[in-house]
């Protein structure tokens, strides 16, 4: 417990969601804070805490077994303009065929990554042009064509040791044409 205690304590916009009220949840994502969900068996796993701990601090780790390369999230997010804008989540399931933004979040030294979509049984629908706006960056963005089938986002490409890597996100599924 101290060890969260002294992380929320250098960063009080980072929530650990292992039974944190979902206010600094809100908080976070609205103050472009980070947010880390985990269950507390989650949290006693060495790998999964190191990696939110040097996260934090800039400091990506690699974990023996894992690679050196972890694909945290792939969320649809959009642009608010305005005194507290910025690039949010999207609340809502989106249309097949909309012009949608990617927020994909790699941890890891990475030197070069290429992204695309798989389908249900991983047959690539596309490939897709995300990118970070520094080396240091975790996080890529970029716009795409939401596809008409449930899909995932895959990240393979080539670490700064040189070993190659493919990671997944979850499945991200389209809002039918019939959905209202």
């Amino acid at each position: 417990m101290r060890i969260i205690t002294t992380i929320l304590a250098l960063c009080p916009l980072l929530a650990f969601a292992a039974g944190v009220d979902p206010v600094y949840e809100r908080i976070a994502e609205q103050t472009g804070g980070k947010v880390y969900k985990v269950t507390p068996e989650q949290l006693n796993d060495p790998a999964i805490r190191d990696t939110i701990i040097n996260d934090m601090l800039g400091n990506p780790v690699k974990k023996p077994g894992y690679g050196s390369v972890e694909f945290y999230r792939f969320r649809l997010v959009h642009e608010t303009i305005g005194a507290h804008g910025g690039l949010f989540p999207v609340k809502e399931p989106q249309p097949a065929g909309a012009n949608v933004i990617g927020e994909a979040t790699l941890f890891g030294d990475i030197k070069d990554v290429k992204f695309f979509l798989l389908d249900e049984q991983n047959k690539k629908i596309s490939d897709i042009s995300l990118s970070r706006e520094t080396d240091t960056s975790t996080d890529y963005y970029g716009q795409f064509t939401m596809p008409d089938v449930p899909f995932k986002v895959a990240a393979n490409g080539t670490d700064k040791a040189g070993q190659m890597f493919e990671r997944y996100s979850e499945f991200t599924v389209p809002k039918k044409p019939t959905d209202k």
